[in-house]
């Protein structure tokens, strides 16, 4: 599963409300992430740029999910 964030620009006006989550945890603009788990509360995406990503790893809530990506894709 991969998941394709939003513009920088829709990104950067989202982080405002986030306390700089995304620009804390490299989570950039038109860039895409794979899914590594996912629960009721969180999503957990990786960084395909690894060790040179700030947080290879980051988990976010599901509205930090829906504010900083556009969509998803899954393998039928």
């Amino acid at each position: 599963m991969t998941a394709s964030t939003k513009s920088q620009g829709a990104i950067d006006k989202a982080d405002k409300n986030e306390n700089n989550f995304a620009a804390n945890n490299d989570i950039v603009g038109h860039h895409a992430y794979s899914v590594v788990s996912a629960n009721d509360n969180n999503i957990t995406v990786r960084n395909p740029w690894g060790r040179s990503a700030a947080t290879a790893e980051p988990t976010l809530t599901w509205a930090q999910f829906r504010a900083f990506y556009r969509d998803y894709t899954t393998e039928d």
